[in-house]
């Protein structure tokens, strides 16, 4: 799957939500399903054509430390395993519309807490696909790291995106932000599906660059 062809698949993803689940000529939709728990998939399912082929993907996951003192509980988006250790976690936003003025503070204590999570212990469970949950036991790697992967640079004003953009160029120890396309939104609804494909921009290097962190901090 390429970047373009990622994409495409969310543009699609935007169009089927505003239809109703269940079509009526007397039902009409106006806010369109969500489709973030869709996009989780889909990624992860890019991720995993991209990465080595030992690699686990748990899709919006809760893992905890053992113990109620100082417990540790995180629920990423995707969170990436080799053998019994998780290599990284990466946290998926369609856009920054909802958080435009406090990803800035949201990302800092995120940063921070991916260096308390650092080689400690973890635990999770996995389901099956008949729901049977099974106990794993993980370390976080030493070099472990958040990622972000925001589909959007837009829904967003240019003041709260360039405080955005400075602190991603100052660079941050235990994470990183990637921004994948920008121009106009997969979900923008004064443009047909044909439009938007034409008229979006996919940010090609921001995918090289994810993609090549994601490898050194997992080989």
């Amino acid at each position: 799957m390429t970047p373009k062809e990622l994409i495409v698949r969310i543009i699609d993803l935007y169009v089927e939500a505003r239809k109703p689940i269940y079509p009526d000529p007397r039902i009409f939709r106006g806010e369109s399903h969500t489709i973030s728990s869709k996009t989780e998939d889909l990624f992860a399912y890019y991720l995993k054509e991209k990465l080595s082929d030992d690699l686990i993907f748990y899709v919006n996951q809760t893992i905890t430390t053992d113990g109620q003192e100082n417990r540790i509980r995180s629920k990423p988006d995707i969170v990436i395993t080799k053998g019994e250790e998780i290599k990284t976690v990466l946290d998926l936003k369609m856009d920054l519309g909802y958080y435009r003025k406090e990803f800035p503070s949201i990302w800092e204590n995120q940063d921070k807490k991916i260096k308390s999570m650092r080689e400690k212990e973890f635990r999770l469970y996995e389901k099956d696909k008949d729901n049977k949950r099974t106990q794993r036991l993980f370390n976080f790697s030493k070099n472990a790291k958040l990622f972000y992967v925001i589909i959007s640079n837009q829904n967003i004003g240019p003041i709260e995106l360039d405080k955005i953009l400075k602190i991603q160029k100052e660079g941050k120890d235990f994470s990183d932000v990637f921004f994948l396309t920008e121009g106009i939104h997969p979900n923008s609804w004064k443009y047909s599906r044909e439009d938007i494909i034409d008229k979006i921009i996919i940010n090609d290097f921001a995918f090289d660059d994810l993609l090549k962190g994601l490898g050194e901090i997992i080989s």
